[in-house]
């Protein structure tokens, strides 16, 4: 592994987005942008130059850019192509992901990556998937804070196994000290009714889902 890198490992995936002002807002300008094979469509539309392209280019046709670097994957891997993405990322030293259209598209790539995100955390990195308005984000034996966010619900699964210990702090629906188990859903759509919430969590890993219901 490389010496740790400053800034953020951003990998656009080729799953659906359709805010893509929202994205734009979330980009600084210290981050590394990482096209995964269809992911490129969404840097074209957003006008973003990426620093690196890779994949098997088997859901994507187009030209790939002269001026960023290309790793060009064997279709028969071990790996998917958002998957390879963080790897490679972790590999050149960050500790930082964002990944982009990386749900809604088809469900068992959803789920893969979300399972990506559970090996960012158990990586010891720091990780957040971006969604229409919303965001996923892990927790694992530990705090975390959220910030409001206008008209949107807060849902948590234990991942991996059921979670211990669960303190809901400045929420409508709170609990103390609660045993979350995988296949009872009671932390779906709950809503923040403080400012700064706070989850905890003493064994176990929840995925944190902030999702913004989008207005018809």
């Amino acid at each position: 592994m490389e010496q740790k890198k400053t800034g953020r490992w951003v990998i656009l995936s080729g799953g659906p987005i359709k805010r893509y002002a929202d994205i734009r807002a979330q980009l600084r300008e210290e981050d590394t942008i990482v096209c995964a094979d269809a992911g490129l469509r969404h840097a074209e539309a957003m006008g973003i130059r990426p620093h690196l392209v890779l994949g098997d280019f088997d859901s994507y046709a187009g030209q790939l850019p002269a001026d960023a670097e290309c790793l060009r994957l064997p279709a028969h891997k071990d790996d998917t192509d958002t998957h390879f993405a963080f790897r490679e990322g972790l590999r050149r030293g960050y500790d930082s992901f964002l990944f982009c259209g990386a749900m809604g598209g088809r469900p068992d790539h959803s789920f893969a990556n979300l399972c990506t995100l559970k090996a960012v955390d158990e990586a010891g990195a720091r990780g957040k998937i971006l969604t229409d308005g919303g965001y996923i984000t892990i927790l694992t034996d530990g705090v975390l804070t959220l910030d409001k966010v206008e008209g949107a619900y807060v849902s948590l699964f234990p991942f991996g196994g059921d979670a211990e210990g669960v303190t809901l702090e400045g929420f409508a629906y709170p609990l103390n000290d609660y045993h979350m188990r995988v296949s009872v859903p009671i932390g779906v759509s709950n809503e923040q009714a403080a400012d700064k919430a706070r989850i905890f969590v003493r064994k176990g890993a929840l995925l944190v889902m902030v999702t913004v219901e989008a207005k018809v």
